[in-house]
């Protein structure tokens, strides 16, 4: 991950959540990992 990216927001596609919203990608990851171990 590109330290420049990092803090970019736009539609981003979690394979984990399979499915597309526009937000940090940080929070993208965040949010899979929780509903997956959940």
């Amino acid at each position: 991950m590109r330290p420049d990216t990092t803090a970019r927001n736009w539609p981003v596609w979690c394979k984990h959540c399979k499915q597309e919203s526009i937000v940090n990608i940080d929070e993208s990851l965040s949010q899979c990992r929780t509903t997956t171990s959940a």
